[in-house]
């Protein structure tokens, strides 16, 4: 090797340690390049992690003030309400005193004005008798007078005197006598005045007893909207705890996602290429701290924050918006008559329809205001003394399958009951219609008076004429207990229920109609005769078909939407009384008060004889046949039984001559 070679040699080495000198320096001065973006880094990250611990705290404080407040209004309420109640409570108790109190003025009141007729009655017989003695006193006393005008002695004059004096005293008894019938006209002057402060005091009594159930129903108002409010914060509280979590998982990858540190080893035996410092300048300048990099850091963050406070103002709208449906649902609308004008419509067609005169000692044993559950008797006693279960009612024929799809009325026979004095001799069984209250609205409310019930379908008019026996049922306290309200037939005229009407329906009436209407009725053997009705049919369709899934086509918001529109209205159909049998109603009470433990016709019970059971095992034989029914596809089965049900033209059947035969179940010739 020559000297120059050595001299190229020791150059270039002398350059490549100078290249590895200047990397290196390089190399430390982008190590704490990083340190400091580093640090940068942490500092913009813990001062966001506190303002966003400062920001939640500050809104978990605000909701759960706002939590506590609602707390605080709810007990409030919860106070009020309580505190209402027990006023209403004694307000009770004290119109129960009074109530009593006025019950024994009127008896004494009664007991005086008895003893004040004895008293007048004694007085004027007492009055003629003196008066006819004072007569023939002064006859007497004429007849001395003449005596002593002419001579006489003094045995005249004596009797003169006694008889002035005996008239004198039937003159002081007959002033004393007056002096009663004052005083005693006196006192019954007082007790009507104390009956007056007493009316008085019972028509303040109610007046308070109306404020207070206003004050009630607007404690109850609040108290749902606290409650309201109170869930929407208790939400709100979860969504900032998930959002708070979240945002942390996210600001603590974002931490451990850091620039990492650049790690190069050289060697003596990889020398540094001006490629390998190219990267190393490049990589410097991407992670070299900037607004550019900062950002890119830092927006992550800020788009938590604004997302964060985002989804927290459409939380506070979608409860703020709860809250004002809440309230709007709680107020009348204005489109809709309120319930007690809904009330007034429906009885105002029956307000021609007379009312039955009933018996004083039916009307004591009736409901009032204040015995709202007098005269109702429970399922049992039905069920115990005569035969009769409300609940089962008689399916097999299309009669009951009419009114339970039609009209959602159950039928009873009551063969076993006391016979109408008015009815038909050759009546051994009639029918007993029970109508529960949460389906019609507008029922009689005492016995013998008129009301109104629903159906889908007006009746045909030429079975109108039979009436039979017709039961209320108790609101939801008793569910089980009916109320006899007399022997009843349906009016051939009838009208529609309005959009307005349904609407302002208690909410329980509406559901439940909704279900009946969207659910098929019960199957029934009578399907098949002339007497079945479309529901049946349509049943029994779809049951052929095997889609049982299907329910005639009808969904319940089908039905709903269809009423609330108008689209499709309910029929009103007019209840008329026509008799009372009191000694029905007389045993119905004998046996809900404990008096009567047996039916007194026990040994005279309905025995079906060989013509009957030959009858029921006809039918029961009835059941197996196969049956033709009508091919309908699964709009018309729905056209048939629902869209068009006014205007269709039922078979005669539809009905199943309820009016006519009461229950009879004759097949058709």
């Amino acid at each position: 090797m020559t000297v120059s070679q050595l001299e190229a040699a020791i150059q270039s080495a002398r350059e490549h340690q100078e290249a590895r000198e200047r990397a290196e320096a390089m190399l430390s001065i982008v190590e704490l390049e990083k340190a400091e973006f580093i640090a940068n880094t942490q500092k913009t990250i813990e001062s966001a992690i506190e303002e966003a611990s400062k920001q939640f705290e500050e809104q978990v404080a605000s909701v759960c003030n706002q939590r506590d407040n609602a707390k605080k209004d709810a007990e409030a309420a919860r106070t009020v309400a309580r505190n209402t109640e027990r006023l209403l409570q004694e307000w009770i108790e004290k119109a129960k005193a009074d109530n009593e109190q006025r019950m024994r003025l009127e008896k004494s009141l009664s007991s005086l004005q008895d003893s004040q007729r004895d008293l007048i009655r004694t007085l004027e017989t007492s009055r003629v008798a003196k008066d006819e003695k004072i007569k023939e006193l002064e006859a007497q006393l004429a007849e001395a007078v003449k005596k002593a005008q002419q001579p006489a002695g003094v045995e005249v004059t004596a009797q003169a005197a006694t008889v002035q004096q005996s008239a004198q005293g039937s003159y002081d008894e007959a002033a004393f006598a007056n002096l009663a019938l004052i005083s005693a006209s006196a006192e019954l002057r007082q007790a009507h005045g104390e009956i007056v402060k007493v009316h008085k005091k019972l028509e303040t009594r109610t007046k308070e007893r109306d404020d207070l159930q206003k004050q009630v129903w607007e404690h109850q108002r609040r108290l749902v909207k606290y409650s309201t409010e109170l869930e929407g914060s208790k939400r709100e509280l979860s969504n900032l705890t998930a959002e708070f979590n979240s945002m942390k998982k996210r600001v603590q990858s974002t931490s451990t996602s850091a620039v990492e540190p650049i790690s190069i080893d050289l060697t003596d035996d990889m020398p540094l290429v001006v490629s390998d410092l190219q990267q190393i300048s490049s990589s410097a300048k991407r992670s070299a701290p900037g607004p550019s990099g900062s950002d890119a850091c830092v927006a992550p963050n800020r788009n938590v924050n604004n997302r964060s406070a985002g989804e927290s103002s459409a939380t506070k709208r979608r409860r703020t918006e709860d809250s004002i449906r809440n309230e709007k649902s709680m107020e009348p609308s204005t489109e809709t008559p309120p319930l007690s004008t809904t009330t007034q419509r429906l009885f105002a067609r029956v307000s021609g329809t007379r009312a039955l005169a009933l018996d004083s000692s039916i009307l004591e044993r009736s409901p009032t205001p204040w015995r709202p559950f007098m005269g109702y008797v429970s399922k049992e006693i039905l069920v115990a003394l005569y035969g009769i279960e409300p609940g089962r009612p008689i399916r097999s024929l299309a009669l009951g399958v009419c009114h339970h799809a039609c009209r959602n009325v159950e039928i009873c026979c009551t063969h076993q009951a006391p016979r109408v004095a008015s009815g038909p001799s050759h009546e051994s069984c009639r029918p007993a219609w029970y109508f529960p209250t949460d389906l019609h609205w507008g029922l009689p409310s005492s016995p013998g008076q008129p009301g109104v019930f629903f159906s889908t379908h007006p009746p045909r008019s030429r079975r109108t004429s039979r009436f039979f026996s017709l039961f209320r049922g108790s609101p939801g306290i008793l569910p089980t207990h009916w109320l006899y309200l007399g022997e009843y037939t349906v009016a051939p005229d009838f009208d529609l229920l309005s959009a307005g009407e349904w609407r302002s329906l208690p909410s329980d009436t509406r559901e439940n109609w909704v279900n009946a209407l969207s659910t098929p009725a019960l199957p029934s053997s009578c399907v098949g005769h002339n007497r079945q009705c479309w529901e049946m049919v349509v049943a029994k369709v779809i049951q052929r078909r095997k889609q049982e899934n299907i329910v005639l086509g009808i969904t319940e918001e089908d039905v709903r939407k269809a009423l609330d529109s108008g689209e499709e209205q309910l029929v009103v159909l007019r209840l008329v009384p026509v008799t009372f049998n009191k000694d029905w109603y007389m045993e119905l009470q004998a046996a809900a008060s404990g008096e009567l433990k047996k039916n007194p016709r026990q040994d005279k019970l309905f025995v079906p004889g060989w013509k009957a059971t030959w009858e029921a095992k006809v039918d029961r034989s009835r059941q197996g046949r196969s049956i033709e029914y009508p091919d309908f596809t699964l709009q018309e089965a729905y056209t048939c039984t629902y869209k068009q049900r006014l205007a269709v033209p039922h078979d005669e059947s539809c009905e199943s001559s309820s009016e006519e035969s009461g229950y009879g179940s004759q097949d058709p010739k």
